[in-house]
């Protein structure tokens, strides 16, 4: 079933009213789910032509996974994530998707970021709770974390 995405959008806004999420929620879900859109719409457009249940598969989902943990600060990217699994959710139950196909999309952690290939300074970025009060640098942020022990973390400027 091929749906505009306003009307899809307008759908799913309908769709989480129902489930008596706060307006505010709903806003939320429904801005992170444009954002989603459009990273499908600049970075895949030959998915466009295609049926939803054809745009949103296992591996477009996990290169926005990736997009997400290179490119938004860990709550953002999280709560993004949140949003993609309730939508990928109203998409089966509402029919226009056979499965749900983010049912088993992760949330990133501090420990997948760390081990992914980013360097340290954009890492302290993303922990923000992590480096709350601490005031650590690229060279401390491995002493202190203990789930970091044995992953040793790039680091690719010095900070004051």
């Amino acid at each position: 079933m091929n749906i505009s995405t306003p009307e899809l959008l307008a759908n799913f806004s309908a769709y989480l009213t129902t489930q008596n999420l706060s307006a505010v929620t709903v806003k939320n879900y429904t801005s992170d789910i444009r954002y989603f859109t459009d990273w499908i719409r600049t970075g895949s457009p030959d998915l466009l032509p295609l049926p939803i249940d054809q745009q949103i598969t296992p591996t477009t989902l996990n290169l926005f996974h990736h997009h997400l943990s290179s490119n938004q600060p860990l709550k953002s990217a999280n709560r993004r994530l949140s949003s993609v699994r309730k939508f990928c959710q109203f998409l089966a139950d509402q029919h226009y998707t056979v499965t749900n196909s983010a049912s088993h999309l992760p949330n990133l952690s501090a420990v997948a970021l760390a081990k992914a290939d980013i360097p340290s300074h954009l890492l302290l970025h993303q922990l923000p709770d992590i480096n709350n009060n601490r005031h650590l640098n690229p060279d401390t942020l491995q002493d202190n974390i203990p789930e970091l022990s044995g992953n040793p973390i790039r680091t690719t400027a010095k900070h004051p």
